[in-house]
């Protein structure tokens, strides 16, 4: 074995999680329980003889997890076709326009001028910046 295939073999085993981990331990009949840098050294004095079935088992274990992460980036939510479109494009049906119905408030209308505060048990009433008013609206 090759220095270079010795070494894709270290970086595969350091990129492996506990769950790998435990696998391959499990694998070469070694204990599978363990702290995740204790099974990492125990797979790392694996490597310093390393066997066909160890190596398959290893590459298979990488293979593996990167097809279970390519899997979880392609289930990312990606937006439908029509969202990716440019924002000048001029749509297809023209968007319903808002009616605009002008409304005038009078002045001799009858508000309500008696507005006020209600007291809240679970708020502590420190002071009162501005008293409360009648908001008026006026459209043209």
């Amino acid at each position: 074995m090759t220095a270079m295939e010795l070494e894709d073999l270290r970086r595969m085993v350091l990129a492996f999680r506990m769950t790998e981990l435990q696998v391959l331990m499990g694998f070469v009949g070694r204990p599978k329980t363990g702290k995740k840098q204790e099974l990492m050294e125990r797979a790392m004095a694996l490597l310093r003889n390393p066997s066909y079935q160890l190596t398959t088992k290893i590459k298979e274990l990488h293979s593996q997890r990167t097809q279970r992460s390519s899997h979880v980036n392609n289930s990312v939510y990606r937006p439908p076709h029509s969202a990716l479109q440019p924002f000048n494009r001029p749509p297809e049906q023209p968007l319903p326009q808002p009616v605009h119905t002008p409304y005038h408030y009078r002045e001799e209308e009858n508000f309500n001028e008696n507005i006020s505060l209600v007291v809240l048990p679970f708020y502590d009433h420190i002071s009162q910046i501005l008293p409360p008013t009648v908001l008026r609206m006026y459209a043209l």
